[in-house]
């Protein structure tokens, strides 16, 4: 519970960057051959638009919901093209099998924690914002299972949990993402 002594002053957008970028370290660290660009410029939408918005078009992408499409279809056109279907489908081949709420299907349940942190909040009085954390340190956990380094929290101290209500004013979180910039 360390972090949340080191984020407890950090906007939920903040501890949403956090999180993502945890996800993006253990993608980038298990499956360094995979092109990870179409899932990570999607969750970094989270932290500038309303989560209501993020999370209804991030969770066409989560593995769970994904990999029951066999086929590209009209329902994913308003999301993505048929050129990134087939390439979100060779992504996860073989690493995932879209188990839900399972830990051991680790890709599934990491990408599954930015969207985890928007349904908790979205609408919501943020309160002491104890799930935040709670969703961190799971994600922590998982970074610590593989020797993966945590993520640099203090690039995410600048967005204030004095912001709007705790929530923190929105920002452009790509400059924060080690896929989207390398």
């Amino acid at each position: 519970m360390i972090m949340e002594n080191k984020l407890k002053d950090v906007s939920l957008n903040g501890r949403m960057a956090y999180t993502i970028m945890c996800v993006e370290a253990f993608l980038v660290s298990r499956y360094p051959d995979r092109d990870w660009t179409i899932i990570s410029r999607e969750m970094w939408k989270a932290t500038n638009e309303y989560w209501d918005v993020f999370y209804d078009a991030f969770c066409e992408l989560l593995p769970e919901i994904f990999l029951n499409y066999d086929s590209y279809n009209a329902d994913l056109e308003k999301s993505i093209s048929e050129e990134e279907f087939k390439s979100i489908k060779q992504l996860y081949d073989g690493i995932t099998t879209g188990s839900e709420d399972d830990p051991e299907d680790e890709v599934n349940f990491m990408l599954n924690k930015p969207y985890e942190m928007a349904m908790v909040y979205e609408g919501t009085v943020i309160g002491d914002g104890q799930e935040s954390f709670d969703i961190i340190e799971n994600t922590e956990k998982i970074l610590s299972k593989y020797n993966i380094k945590l993520p640099d929290y203090t690039k995410v101290l600048f967005s204030s949990s004095s912001e709007k209500n705790g929530w923190g004013n929105n920002f452009d979180g790509r400059n924060l993402s080690i896929i989207l910039n390398k």
